[in-house]
């Protein structure tokens, strides 16, 4: 077990060196905040003693949500990142995008400000970029004009420090985004705003993965908004830009929001989040298996 006294959530700060352990996919990888190179195990923390067992990854305060709505209640943060690939350990942002609000009782968002910037992505990335440049329509040149991710994260933070007390952090896909966004963070040595180290963000596409389990078309943004009527069709022009589908997510999120299935308490829809994610990767392994074995059978 690690000496580092962590926090729980997809990214997290050692209490005591401030060193940043960041989930994506297996395991952990960790980094001092320096920017210095991923590590797959951290060095030794002298200033933190060893966390009893069973304890180690206890969320920092925490909180059910509040009021009488529980989180509903909250201003969101809703935050989308675009990239020039999968792998935050090689890839950089090439776009972020943050919108606050609120979920009103209808269905419908309230959209109180907006953020989006694109980010400089270095000469050596350019083959990377120009690849998702087909899907997201970011010309490379335009990047090259970019402001600086260390720039871009310190706007993101002041966007951040005007968000209500309370505000709850949401992304669509966090898995991706969450340790994304702290990868970028730890690479260009910025500090982490406390509402990116909260124990977990909302995430509305493990809300459609468990209450549309058996909707056939999948559960993309913009499939699962299409679906839901909360899409106009002239507006997939703008689709995977990261101003857009950071609003657009808070759209389905506001629809499911209406759903008596998804609880009001913060911490127990943080459960929830994590018992439709554990079924969704069971279904999506067995999958594999069958596959497999079909294969196998047809060699």
């Amino acid at each position: 077990m690690s000496a580092h006294a962590f926090g729980e959530g997809a990214i997290a700060r050692c209490h005591a060196c401030k060193a940043v352990r960041s989930r994506r996919g297996r395991g952990y990888i960790y980094a001092p905040p320096e920017g210095s190179p991923w590590a797959d195990s951290p060095s030794p923390c002298p200033g933190a003693p060893e966390a009893p067992e069973g304890l180690e990854g206890e969320a920092e305060g925490g909180s059910d949500g509040g009021g009488e709505g529980g989180w509903r209640s909250q201003e969101i943060v809703f935050f989308d990142l675009e990239t020039t690939g999968l792998d935050p350990r090689i890839h950089v942002p090439t776009e972020v995008g943050l919108v606050r609000g609120r979920v009103r009782s209808d269905g419908s968002v309230a959209v109180s400000e907006r953020y989006v910037s694109l980010c400089y992505v270095p000469p050596a990335m350019e083959a990377h970029a120009r690849e998702t440049s087909a899907i997201t329509g970011i010309a490379y040149e335009d990047l090259l004009r970019a402001p600086s991710f260390g720039y871009v994260a310190a706007q993101v933070s002041a966007f951040l420090s005007r968000a209500e007390p309370g505000a709850v952090m949401a992304s669509y896909n966090s898995a991706f985004d969450v340790p994304f966004f702290g990868y970028a963070h730890v690479r260009a040595g910025c500090d982490l705003h406390a509402l990116l180290l909260q124990p977990a963000v909302l995430d509305p596409m493990l809300w459609s993965r468990r209450i549309d389990r058996y909707v056939t078309g999948g559960h993309k943004l913009t499939t699962v908004a299409s679906r839901k009527g909360l899409l106009a069709p002239e507006e997939m022009a703008s689709a995977h830009r990261a101003d857009f589908d950071a609003e657009l997510g808070l759209r389905v999120l506001a629809h499911f929001a209406r759903d008596k299935r998804v609880p009001a308490a913060l911490d127990e829809l943080h459960l929830w989040q994590r018992v439709a994610r554990a079924e969704w990767e069971a279904h999506y392994f067995g999958y594999r298996l069958r596959q497999m074995k079909a294969e196998r059978a047809e060699g």
